[in-house]
C-alpha cells in the first residue's frame, strides 16, 4: 500500500486495501491501481475525504496518520490492538487512537510508527512522553512486562542496573535514547 499527501493535506491511497489500511470503505479486500481519496466520517457521520494530515505512517495492513494539529488517527487490521480502539475490531476508516483511560485521545503527537510484521506502535508527544501499544511479545512495548495493550499506555523513565540512566530526550521534534553516564 502507498499513500499520497496533497499540498492541502488530502490523502490519496492506492495498491493493497484488504483490511481498510488505505482508508477507503468501497473495495475492501481488493487493490487500487490509481490513487483514490481517503475518507473519514466527519462529526455529523457522513463519510468525506480525509484532509489536514501532516502525515501517514503504512504498516502492512495498517495506518497512522497525523493531523496538522498533532492528532493521531488510525486505520486498517487490528488484531493485536495497534489500532489503539480498546478492541481488536478492524477499522475501514480512520478513527482517533485513545491513551489508556480509553476515552482521551492521542493529541500533541510529533512522531508515529508502526513496526512491520508485529503489530505494535509508538508515540511521540510534544511534551516527550513516549506510548507504545499493541502487540508485546518479549516485552517490546517497554511495558515492563509482556501483556499486549489495545489502548496507547505511557513507558516510564528507563533505568539500568548499572545506575547508568537511559532517557528520552527532546532535540527539535525528534526523540532519542540517551545515556546518562556519571
Amino acid at each position: 500500500s502507498s499513500m499520497a499527501i496533497a499540498e492541502d493535506g488530502t490523502v490519496y491511497g492506492f495498491g493493497y486495501n484488504y483490511y481498510g489500511e488505505l482508508a477507503h470503505t468501497a473495495g475492501l479486500t481488493s487493490y487500487f491501481s490509481t490513487p483514490r481519496k481517503s475518507l473519514i466520517k466527519n462529526e455529523e457521520g457522513e463519510v468525506v475525504p480525509l484532509t489536514n494530515i501532516r502525515q501517514a505512517i503504512i504498516n502492512w495492513h495498517s495506518t497512522y496518520f497525523i493531523t496538522n494539529d498533532g492528532d493521531l488517527l488510525a486505520t486498517g487490521y487490528n488484531a493485536q490492538g495497534h489500532m489503539a480502539q480498546g478492541n481488536t475490531t478492524n477499522l475501514s476508516l480512520p478513527l482517533p487512537a485513545l491513551q489508556s483511560d480509553g476515552t482521551t485521545p492521542m493529541k500533541n503527537v510529533v512522531a508515529a510508527t508502526t513496526t512491520e510484521g508485529q503489530y505494535s506502535g509508538f508515540a511521540i508527544l510534544e511534551d516527550g512522553t513516549v506510548w507504545s501499544v499493541g502487540y508485546n511479545g518479549s516485552g517490546k512495548l517497554a511495558l515492563g512486562n509482556t501483556v499486549g495493550r489495545n489502548l496507547f499506555h505511557q513507558i516510564r523513565p528507563i533505568y539500568l542496573e548499572t545506575d547508568h540512566n537511559q532517557a528520552f530526550v527532546k532535540e527539535g521534534e525528534t526523540l532519542k535514547l540517551n545515556a546518562n553516564i556519571n
